[in-house]
């Protein structure tokens, strides 16, 4: 007993150890962009810049960036936009893609490993609501957030707090994600070529179609078996 007590406290030690090292490394990184004086609607293409500096690195660069990000609290927006500034459309959407989809498993294994006592217990409840309104279906639950554009990071997290298989969180973003993110490449690369901000606006609409349509047969089906 006393030796289960003593992993309980060392494992409970390591948590909070985690969760300081990760607060600190947040607040450095909120320090330097104030002390750069550069405004939050510059980000972009201050990242567009320090990309485009690492030649054919580039690429590699930026996948690391966005793996990371959910530790820096920096908006995947933020990103996302950099990419359509960076390499315009197509090759902007395709790193982009990659960098979602590990940037979300990094926040998932995250709040798995830091647990509640760091992660917002609201968020969790709101995704508990969501997924009883589902009827109970994780995958189109993360799915339907995906196409909603709720907020990344909560989702990621509030999804490796929820005991969520990672093989269906991790399936539902592969596929939910893509019109935002297309989206929003897509308004970066308008910044050079203005043509390409109806397209934006264009898959923006089509994801919220799609979810939308899920949504009511979802709602339907639920309904229907509570009769």
């Amino acid at each position: 007993m006393a030796a289960i007590t003593r992993h309980l406290i060392h494992k409970r030690r390591l948590k909070a150890l985690a969760g300081l090292l990760w607060l600190g490394f947040a607040v450095a990184i909120g320090e330097a962009l104030r002390r750069g004086g550069v405004p939050p609607r510059l980000w972009p293409e201050e990242l567009r810049a320090g990309i485009a500096a690492c030649g054919a690195y580039g690429p590699a660069v930026y996948v690391l960036l966005f793996a990371i990000r959910p530790l820096t609290f920096i908006p995947a927006t933020v990103m996302t936009v950099a990419s359509g500034l960076i390499w315009g459309p197509w090759e902007g959407i395709l790193f982009t893609l990659i960098g979602e989809n590990i940037s979300a498993g990094t926040a998932f294994w995250a709040a798995k490993l830091l647990g509640r006592d760091w992660i917002s217990v609201a968020a969790d409840g709101y995704l508990k609501r969501l997924h009883r309104g589902t009827g109970g279906d994780s995958f189109r639950t993360v799915l339907l957030l995906r196409l909603f554009f709720a907020p990344f990071d909560v989702v990621n997290f509030a999804c490796g707090l929820s005991g969520m298989e990672y093989r269906r969180f991790a399936g539902a973003t592969f596929i939910g994600i893509v019109p935002g993110a297309a989206g929003f490449v897509l308004m970066g690369s308008s910044w050079r070529d203005p043509r390409f901000l109806l397209l934006s606006v264009a898959m923006l609409a089509a994801g919220l179609a799609v979810a939308r349509m899920i949504g009511g047969r979802a709602a339907a089906g639920a309904e229907r078996g509570r009769l």
